[in-house]
């Protein structure tokens, strides 16, 4: 399979770095520990669902589960702990925000983890101290930069959220003019405002550029027709 369910699209260069970066980690020998780490909004969700699409092409079969544990309770019987089944990708949003757990959180769970072939990923900010914020000794680490840096993914994030809407992942790609018109824009609010753009002008009827422009002024977003040459 070249796509994920979330549009990441191994022909491209965000998608040939994550299969590469997969390989190095090895996401189908069983327990690892991966970390995602980006600004808000770069698409880190969709790499973790990415990441776990990947460990079913490796055979992993157990559920993609999201935890938010309490950092005061990381003992066996916490969400960690409960989510860790039989193949499972349990995946900690913000991680950085349990520094109080200490550096040895991710050793604490590496055992259990192998036990059930289960992979831990933890999805952090950039900048961020490993030690600090209890992330020493992940097996894997996978930057993202901010969607405004990689707008080679729009067109394949697009046609993701084109397919959630439509429920059907043969939902055609949308027309070039608006893909042209979503590159133009700046993208501050990352890929959630990506998707609530196309989501609002998919509301209205066929996605165009002029639908996409019209939904953007309505919700009192900037809407740039054109760039500049060095923009």
């Amino acid at each position: 399979r070249g796509r994920g369910g979330f549009g990441l699209d191994v022909a491209a260069p965000d998608g040939r770095a994550f299969v590469e970066w997969l390989a190095r980690a090895g996401a189908g020998s069983g327990a690892q520990v991966f970390e995602i780490a980006g600004p808000a909004g770069a698409g880190r969700m969709a790499a973790a669902v990415a990441l776990h699409e990947a460990r079913a092409w490796f055979g992993a079969c157990g559920p993609l589960t999201l935890v938010a544990p309490d950092p005061r309770e990381l003992g066996p019987g916490c969400a960690i702990g409960r989510a860790m089944r039989p193949g499972a990708t349990v995946v900690v949003p913000e991680f950085e925000g349990l520094p109080a757990a200490g550096p040895g959180i991710v050793e604490r769970w590496r055992g259990e983890a192998a036990k059930k072939s289960a992979a831990l990923v933890l999805i952090t900010r950039p900048g961020e101290d490993a030690e600090r914020s209890g992330r020493a000794g992940t097996d894997a680490r996978w930057e993202l930069p901010a969607l405004d840096e990689r707008r080679h993914w729009i067109p394949s994030m697009a046609l993701a959220v084109t397919r959630a809407i439509e429920g059907s992942h043969a939902a055609p790609p949308l027309p070039g003019a608006a893909i042209a018109a979503l590159w133009r824009q700046r993208w501050g609010r990352g890929v959630r405002g990506l998707a609530g753009l196309i989501r609002s002008a998919a509301a209205a009827g066929p996605i165009t550029a002029q639908g996409l422009g019209a939904s953007a002024r309505e919700f009192g977003l900037e809407w740039r027709e054109r760039i500049r040459p060095r923009e």
